[in-house]
């Protein structure tokens, strides 16, 4: 069996979960980013050198607000990231998930990547 037939079969086995999985995770991307603007004029106090922080803090604490543990479960059942782990790359960590479940619902097609935000990626930060 080859991978593109592996992943087509994953896909039909799984495309509901998939699809919704993105639908909630889209939603959490954009209430994560949205949370930004809620800040307003606190983030233009950060001194420049902590202002990829104080965006990847805010980040983090929207990604936390809601109870992921049912989420968790389900992206872990798929052997996705249940994004336990995202304390210093919150955005990008949900980017990283996001950008499978358009892989595994539409294998080989391209997918444009989300909106630009200001957050770290995974070459900036601290790994734990």
């Amino acid at each position: 069996m080859t991978d593109q037939s592996a992943s087509s079969l994953f896909a039909d086995r799984n495309g509901a979960e998939i699809a919704q999985l993105l639908a909630e995770l889209t939603t959490l991307r954009q209430d994560m980013v949205s949370g930004i603007g809620l800040a307003g004029s606190r983030l233009t106090r950060v001194h420049p050198n902590f202002v990829v922080s104080a965006h990847n803090l805010l980040h983090y604490l929207a990604l936390r607000r809601p109870d992921l543990r049912p989420l968790q479960q389900r992206l872990a059942v798929l052997g996705l990231s249940s994004l336990g782990r995202a304390e210093a790359h919150a955005l990008a960590s949900v980017d990283a998930v996001l950008a499978v479940l358009h892989e595994l619902a539409q294998p080989g097609i391209p997918h444009p990547p989300p909106p630009g935000a200001i957050a770290p990626d995974f070459t900036s930060g601290g790994f734990y």
